[in-house]
């Protein structure tokens, strides 16, 4: 319906069940963003939720829906109008945000769409340039989505490393591992 489709991979358990997402692969960029246009699609009456394939990076997931965008290293130059103008090629802009101090513009602003795949569409390009200034451009995040972030990374930063001891010192590993077969054999 929107383009030719090169590569479809539906994601599934072990035992062949779907795990309820999936990739798909347009022959052109351009199909992808007319399949993402006419947005939200059905498949046998189940709404979808479809998104860009984003990389983790900065400790963002790639499947949070991010409507705001940082954008660094503006210098002097660049005006909130020159952002409007560049990024508004991606998507309707419902803000821009470029703070400054004692009459000092800051090297960054926000830029807020109506839609998180104009954001996303930004991240993946990659490289902006606006009056010769190379910008560095990042989803943004809600403080709450960082602090849940953060909370989840830190619970799988502390198994690793728990695990990590246990391998590192065989003594403790055999100790818990006494226990357990204690314990589950009724003993005390």
């Amino acid at each position: 319906k929107f383009g030719e489709i090169t590569d479809v991979i539906v994601n599934q358990t072990p035992q062949g069940f779907s795990k309820g997402f999936g990739f798909v692969t347009f022959a052109k960029a351009g199909d992808l963003d007319e399949a993402q246009k006419n947005r939200p699609h059905e498949i046998n009456s189940r709404k979808l939720e479809t998104k860009r394939a984003t990389p983790k990076t900065d400790n963002i997931s790639p499947r949070s829906t991010v409507t705001k965008l940082f954008v660094k290293r503006l210098g002097e130059s660049v005006t909130e109008d020159d952002l409007k103008d560049y990024f508004g090629q991606f998507g309707t802009i419902v803000s821009v945000d470029q703070k400054s101090w004692n009459g000092v513009k800051k090297d960054y602003a926000t830029i807020e769409f109506d839609d998180y795949d104009a954001v996303d569409k930004i991240v993946l390009v990659g490289r902006h340039n606006i009056k010769d200034r190379r910008l560095e451009v990042r989803k943004m995040m809600s403080k709450e989505e960082l602090t849940k972030l953060k909370r989840s990374k830190m619970e799988g930063d502390s198994a690793s490393s728990f695990q990590n001891r246990m391998m590192q010192n065989p003594r403790m590993m055999m100790s818990m591992m006494m226990e357990m077969m204690q314990s589950s054999m009724g003993g005390g």
